[in-house]
């Protein structure tokens, strides 16, 4: 549990404060070697967007939760000073530097040097360890001068030699080199009543507690109250308690103690009349007691800088540690209080602390004798009685007394089937105790030898026993005292015999199984499974553990979460909130999860190091205090592209999301793309989740997970929002969105697509032309074979004069469907070319459109094809056209087209193509073509007309 990233320390303190308790607060560390930066810390501040900065040794440092970063100020010089104004804007001193980090265009941090606008003779200085802003002017000091910068130029402050200043009320604080301390009101510097109690010591920090009231430290002479102008000694007590110290820094924290850093001896936390309530330091996990600088960000952690590292303090988290056997680090088993002492039952033994001893010095005291495996704490009969490997104890006036020694034992209850006596659950079954100081086993229950680890009691005194690998054992009793046991299983209901755990939860005993939760039912001797529990668990979710506080609350452990449900009270309905701590579940002593919820803001859970433990009243300022913000997003077939770099500016000022109408511009060359967010939860970033969608390509959200990038390959052009979502440790759920539009490829544009359209059409013209000379010449070619038939026909056998007859005629049928389908495609082509005129609005495009429409009259052509291929086809067949014209004079020039497609011998499907019909059209027409033929339904037309 030791190390740089998360730090579990020995117990700081138990106080009583309205029943309240409290344990040391969890910590997180930092080194060089994690920031990569310079070891000096000197300066600390946080932006509105929760982003923290420190001013390094090797420049402005910031953390956003996940990552690190240094940018350098000019020359490489040390950042001695950090201030951030209401904009955003980073004010930074270094040595000869003075200026601010303003993120450019695209959203990365740029440092903007204000030397230039100093008096050239006044810009050579010293390191600059101090910056104050007030109203809208940034103050500066360095050895020997004050500047001051209005937005446009920086002037000098007066001309005496002031090494602090600080702002309190509104106005501008300093003291000169002789010791004597002063405020500004606007260019009038006037000296402060009781000045010279200061005895000409310097002052090393202001503390503003409110705005009539303030701390001064001093180097020599300790602290001192300052209000209403006036000087005059603060809290003698403390003062001796920090004589030996030096302190740089110090604040008034949000929940009104103060923090104050001291140069040997760490963090000293006092409540606001300056009573010292408890030291932080390194021998409690601090990096070191050396503290150049404090901050506290807006979630209520203390950020410590020293000249070796970094700390972060949870000083307000609900969650605080105690680990009873200090270094040992023991594993936590049970918690009990007793009689004003908090008991701590460890692998190495029992501890207590003494609730009402506010000795911020004393540590848990182990009581004698009872070294080794402790596995619980039981009062019965108002007697306090731990569990233990080696047996049992009585526990009174801290000390320890052995009175079972067979074996190890798991647990004590009173026994409900006969007053004054006591059962116990031990490593062979179930043993019954007379009751008294000093109990001595009376017997056991031998029909059960099993390890009796979870025991239940019902009213009239049975008991159930859960054992992991058996099922659920009960013990009924006759009125001799001899027990009666049954061992249930799947056969009894339950879904196996592995994996049951039984609980007294509101007044009824009930069995968390491998899945869902069961109670018995008496008469049908059956386990049935609970439909009032399916509103907390599902029935597919293993509960390994439940427990009840006195307010009504379920607490429980199940195979992957940690938390309760808050029961809120709704008329004669009961309600309950679930609240779950994702960053608890790792640190559980796995197989053995303890919880003791002794009352609303004090519950203690048993971790693999020591105890955790929590206090509800904190949970409100623990939830939704961080931010989700979008830290970079990079574009390009390996990413190389930086498109954002983390900062939105609206109106002027640095803000999480970009303003509403604000839409990124990303080209097409770029479509792959990749995002990364970062979560300012500095106390518990493992238990963050994450997740995404991004619409307009994405209609489902992606699953929690701890990614904290995405990336999409491919995109088409168009608009898209990125949206993510950031999931707490508390349950708190932040969002922000990201608009932004990849541009449409130069080759995909309306006028490249008009100019791609036209020569489309172009080229379909010249095809076109070529294919009526086509079909032109082989018109001439089908009349000079029929002429040069008929004077062959006396020369030619029959059979081969029709075969050719028959090949001129497909020749002749193929080119009338090649050319129908040219007509469509035509067509479709004119409608396109229709539709995009109504588009256009350049009046040459529309012009040359039209151009192209006049010069097609594709249906006028092919009519005149048809009748040549008509005449052909009447001469082909002796006349047939002119004898069904004659014979049936009704009729139609469409019922012709049919007759001729039909002695062609075409399918319905060909026929519909140069119908421009649909297949359906064609059986329509064949019907009515029968009845003006006077044919029957059975005749085949085909054969008709071949025979006709």
């Amino acid at each position: 549990m030791r190390g740089s990233h998360m730090i579990l320390i020995i117990l700081l303190l138990v106080k009583t404060v309205n029943g309240q308790f409290s344990g040391r607060p969890l910590m997180r560390t930092f080194d060089k070697r994690e920031y990569k930066s310079g070891s000096s810390n000197w300066d600390i501040a946080q932006d509105s967007r929760g982003i923290m900065y420190f001013a390094n040794n090797d420049g402005l440092l910031s953390f956003d939760g996940f990552n690190w970063k240094t940018i350098p100020l000019p020359n490489r010089t040390p950042a001695r000073s950090l201030a951030i104004d209401d904009e955003g804007r980073i004010y930074t001193g270094g040595q000869n530097e003075i200026g601010y980090f303003f993120p450019d265009e695209k959203g990365n941090l740029v440092y903007h040097s204000l030397l230039d606008r100093i008096d050239s003779l006044y810009r050579t200085f010293t390191d600059v360890w101090q910056i104050e802003i007030l109203d809208n002017t940034v103050y500066w000091r360095a050895m020997g001068r004050i500047y001051a910068y209005d937005g446009s130029v920086v002037d000098i402050i007066d001309n005496r030699d002031y090494p602090f200043i600080a702002r309190h009320n509104n106005r501008i604080f300093l003291q000169s080199l002789d010791g004597d301390a002063y405020f500004m009101d606007g260019q009038e510097v006037r000296e402060l009543a009781g000045s010279p109690l200061l005895d000409g010591t310097l002052i090393t920090e202001l503390i503003s507690v409110s705005d009539s009231f303030a701390i001064l430290c001093t180097e020599k002479n300790g602290l001192y109250r300052l209000e209403n102008d006036s000087i005059s000694p603060w809290n003698a007590e403390l003062n001796k308690a920090l004589e030996n110290d030096l302190i740089y820094d110090g604040l008034a924290l949000s929940d009104g103690r103060i923090a104050i850093g001291t140069t040997f001896s760490g963090i000293a936390i006092t409540d606001s009349t300056g009573q010292l309530l408890y030291m932080i330091d390194r021998e409690m996990g601090l990096r070191l007691n050396q503290i150049v600088c404090l901050e506290e960000d807006e979630a209520g952690n203390l950020w410590a800088g020293h000249t070796n590292g970094i700390s972060m303090i949870s000083i307000q988290s609900p969650f605080s540690y105690f680990l009873p056997d200090g270094n040992l680090e023991g594993g936590g088993y049970e918690t009990m209080i007793y009689k004003g002492d908090l008991y701590f039952a460890t692998s190495n033994g029992l501890y207590y602390k003494d609730l009402n001893n506010r000795n911020i010095s004393q540590s848990c005291q182990q009581i004698p004798g009872t070294n080794g495996q402790t596995w619980g704490l039981d009062i019965v009969n108002d007697q306090l009685i731990l569990a233990h490997n080696t047996g049992a104890f009585h526990i009174k006036d801290h000390q320890s007394e052995k009175f079972f020694a067979d074996h190890g034992t798991w647990l004590f209850q009173e026994d409900r089937a006969r007053k004054g006596k006591w059962i116990a659950g031990t490593y062979y079954g179930i043993y019954q105790f007379e009751g008294g100081d000093l109990p001595a086993p009376e017997d056991r229950i031998r029909e059960m030898q099993e390890s009796a680890r979870f025991v239940c009691q019902d009213e009239d005194g049975t008991i159930w026993i859960s054992h992991p690998y058996r099922g659920i054992y009960r013990i009924k009793r006759d009125d001799n005292g001899n027990a009666i046991y049954r061992l249930f299983g799947k056969e009894s209901g339950l879904p196996s015999g592995n994996h049951n755990h039984i609980f007294n939860i509101k007044g009824e005993m009930i069995v968390c199984a491998e899945k869902g939760i069961y109670t018995f039912d008496t008469e049908r001797e059956l386990f049935l499974l609970d439909s009032a529990w399916y509103k907390l668990f599902d029935p597919d979710v293993k509960v390994r553990r439940l427990f009840e506080s006195p307010e009504g609350d379920i607490w429980f452990v199940t195979d992957s979460e940690i938390g309760y449900y808050k029961m809120h009270e709704k008329g004669l309905d009961v309600e309950y909130e679930k609240i779950s701590f994702p960053q608890l579940y790792p640190m559980l002593n796995g197989g053995f999860e303890h919880i003791y919820p002794y009352d609303a803001n004090n519950v203690f859970i048993g971790t693999a190091s020591g105890f955790i433990h929590y206090d509800q009243s904190y949970h409100s300022q623990d939830t939704g205090v961080f931010h989700l913000i979008l830290k970079e997003v990079r574009a390009g077939s390996k990413y190389d592209k930086l498109i954002f770099g983390g900062h939105f500016v609206n109106d002027g000022r640095i803000s999480l999301e970009p303003s509403a109408n604000e839409i990124q511009e990303i080209a097409f060359i770029d479509n792959s793309i990749k995002f990364e967010v970062t979560a300012t939860d500095y106390a518990y970033p493992g238990s963050l989740k994450f997740r995404w969608k991004l619409e307009g390509l994405e209609q489902q959200w992606s699953n929690w997970e701890d990614l904290r990038f995405k990336e999409y390959t491919q995109l088409g052009p168009g608009k898209y929002v990125l949206k993510v979502q950031c999931r707490g440790a508390g349950g708190s759920v932040k969002e922000i969105n990201y608009s932004f539009k990849l541009a449409t490829p130069w080759y995909r544009s309306l006028l490249v697509q008009i100019l791609a359209l036209v020569l489309l059409i172009s080229s379909m013209g010249y095809y076109i032309l070529r294919s009526e000379k086509k079909i032109d010449a082989m018109e001439i070619e089908v009349e000079k074979t029929v002429k040069e038939s008929k004077k062959k026909t006396e020369l030619l056998e029959k059979e081969k004069m029709q075969a050719e007859l028959d090949h001129k005629q497909r020749e002749l049928i193929s080119s009338t469907i090649h050319l129908a389908n040219l007509q469509e495609n035509y067509s479709s082509i004119r409608e396109r070319l229709q539709a995009i005129l109504s588009e256009v609005r350049n009046p040459e495009v529309k012009k040359e459109v039209n151009k192209i429409l006049k010069k097609i009259d594709i249906d006028k052509n092919m009519e005149d094809h048809w009748e040549n291929i008509l005449l052909h086809f009447n001469e082909l067949h002796g006349g047939l056209i002119n004898r069904l014209r004659n014979d049936f004079p009704e009729l139609s020039a469409k019922d012709l087209k049919l007759c001729t497609y039909l002695r062609m011998n075409l399918s319905s499907k060909e026929i519909a193509s140069l119908m421009n019909v649909s297949t359906r059209g064609v059986e329509a027409s064949r019907y009515r073509l029968r009845k003006k033929l006077n044919l029957d339904k059975d005749d085949n037309l085909v054969e008709f007309f071949m025979n006709y």
